[in-house]
């Protein structure tokens, strides 16, 4: 249940915090267009980036750049990672020399990464040791979403450090509060479950309707217009044929599908049909 200081999904104080500085980790294809919306409202960001032509794509639009991990976290108060997987937060936030050990006391660490609930609390235990604090943080949404600003934050944590961090993050999305510590990313492993449930539903129904003599574009016109509409269908859609879907989609529902599952297997929970369907639809979704 979300803290009583929280109002109309944001901190009943955001209005009283500023929107930085910030120190951003994991400018990829998820990362970089937050990057530019928090630089287009005026944000103060230091950006930390292994690759010469990402800092300098980013310095030309303002951002202060470096590829030094403790240069890019020493002073800063609030450091928002975007990290691709759990190999990478491992590595660049839990390593011997990672983000993690550079932390301020005092400072809060924003995972937007969507991880198994025992990282997630490896991370908050090696947070805490370092005096800061740390926000679960997935995300729901497309590149698209965040150049929007329509992005959707999920957010567990300590409301005081959640203030603080929401300013910044409500540039790129709504910040929609879960609870404490592990109820975001719990959300989110639900919610990606049942989308790779809806994109096989979706699947068999194209299939379906092409052996009725339906052309698919034609079918999911309709079907959006109906009862059984849902976001899988206009995503597809968007996109233009299952194929073009399977090509830019099925690597992150794959990843988002095996987290989802070993949670719900740490945890002694059954994720019963829709794990079956995410399994044995008919697009190539699963390991």
């Amino acid at each position: 249940m979300a803290d009583a200081s929280i109002v109309n999904g944001k901190p009943a104080d955001e209005d009283r915090q500023p929107a930085g500085p910030v120190t951003f980790v994991g400018a990829g294809q998820m990362g970089a267009p937050m990057v530019q919306r928090l630089l287009g409202a005026g944000v103060e960001v230091t950006l930390h980036a292994r690759r010469p032509e990402v800092r300098e794509s980013f310095a030309a639009l303002g951002a202060r750049t470096t590829s030094s991990l403790a240069d890019a976290v020493r002073g800063a108060t609030v450091v928002v990672s975007c990290l691709f997987n759990e190999q990478q937060v491992e590595e660049v936030l839990l390593g011997t020399d990672g983000l993690v050990t550079l932390l301020e006391p005092g400072s809060v660490l924003v995972s937007h990464t969507t991880i198994g609930l025992k990282l997630l609390a490896r991370l908050d235990e090696a947070t805490t040791a370092r005096g800061a604090t740390l926000l679960d943080a997935p995300v729901s949404g497309a590149p698209d979403d965040i150049l929007a600003g329509r992005l959707t934050i999920l957010l567990g944590g300590e409301p005081a450090a959640a203030a603080r961090a929401t300013p910044a993050l409500s540039t790129y999305g709504l910040v929609l509060p879960t609870g404490g510590m592990g109820t975001a990313s719990s959300v989110k492993l639900v919610n990606n479950l049942l989308f790779t449930v809806n994109v096989q539903t979706a699947a068999a129904a194209a299939e379906l309707g092409r052996q009725l003599g339906i052309a698919t574009d034609a079918l999911f016109e309709a079907l959006l217009h109906c009862s059984s509409a849902t976001r899988a269908i206009a995503t597809m859609t968007d996109v233009g044929s299952l194929d073009r879907y399977t090509e830019l989609g099925a690597k992150y529902l794959r990843k988002d599908v095996a987290a989802a599952l070993a949670t719900a297997a740490e945890e002694g929970a059954d994720p019963g049909v829709l794990a079956y369907v995410a399994h044995h639809g008919p697009m190539p979704l699963t390991s």
